[in-house]
């Protein structure tokens, strides 16, 4: 079974040309302190609202974005998708947000990531047979004892 297509596989829309810049205003100055009272905040009573349906409308301006091209008598016209497709489809992309999610948080979570590091450290300094590897093993006293010895050599006291 396919996943049906969602709007975020649409292709993405002219860059939108900015408006010429306007001059700043001038500040005002600044206001002088006066005697006044400061005003006391009276409680607002919250009155219920009424819940209208929400009417779509076409706001989009030919210069702001691409417009969608229109089917002509020739094509045709796409058909009009159900309510129970379009959330089919909303439920489909939140399933697919929520593998994401988890997928991240999986690898990002502080026991995996010290697992990973774990294990790039067994690359360089163990073979796959179990046995340690003598030349990064080298390197690292080598460079170790190096420190060492400045340290003793420039901190004397």
């Amino acid at each position: 079974m396919t996943e049906p297509s969602t709007p975020v596989d649409a292709p993405p829309a002219e860059p939108i040309e900015a408006a010429p810049a306007k001059p700043a205003p001038a500040k005002p100055a600044p206001a002088k302190p006066t005697d006044a009272k400061p005003v006391e905040a009276k409680p607002v009573e919250a009155k219920p609202v009424e819940a209208k349906p929400i009417e779509a409308k076409n706001t989009a301006s030919t210069k702001t974005a691409k417009a969608q091209p229109t089917s002509t008598e020739d094509e045709p016209a796409a058909p009009e998708r159900t309510p129970v497709q379009i959330q089919s489809d909303i439920d489909a992309a939140q399933r697919r947000l929520a593998d994401q999610v988890d997928e991240l948080s999986d690898r990002l979570a502080p026991q995996s990531l010290v697992q990973d590091a774990m294990d790039r450290v067994k690359q360089v300094f163990v073979e796959e047979d179990g046995t340690p590897k003598a030349k990064p093993i080298a390197i690292v006293a080598g460079t170790l004892t190096s420190l060492v010895v400045l340290r003793k050599i420039f901190h004397r006291g």
